[in-house]
């Protein structure tokens, strides 16, 4: 049986979505085992995108990069999240 949510991760999920900036897609919502809230869904050609709310931090996946990126709860953090992922998203 996984943890009860985690309230840092909940804040982390909030701050990103706080500005009402439309997402790049429609994404699936999931609870981690560890208590943490996820972000997921597929790219255009079918492959997994993923965003991790941690108390450190938010991590970014993108299968057909094979990257995986780690931004901080802060607003200069999230923006470079938003402005990285849509341009790696886009190409």
């Amino acid at each position: 049986m996984g943890k009860k949510v985690s309230t840092q991760s909940v804040a982390a999920l909030q701050s990103f979505l706080s500005d009402g900036q439309t997402l790049w897609a429609e994404p699936s919502i999931f609870l981690r085992q560890d208590g943490n809230l996820q972000l997921a869904w597929e790219d255009t050609d079918g492959n997994a995108v993923e965003l991790d709310f941690l108390p450190t931090g938010i991590t970014f996946f993108h299968e057909k990069r094979e990257q995986e990126s780690i931004y901080r709860l802060d607003t200069q953090g999230i923006s470079s999240l938003k402005e990285n992922s849509r341009a790696l998203l886009q190409s």
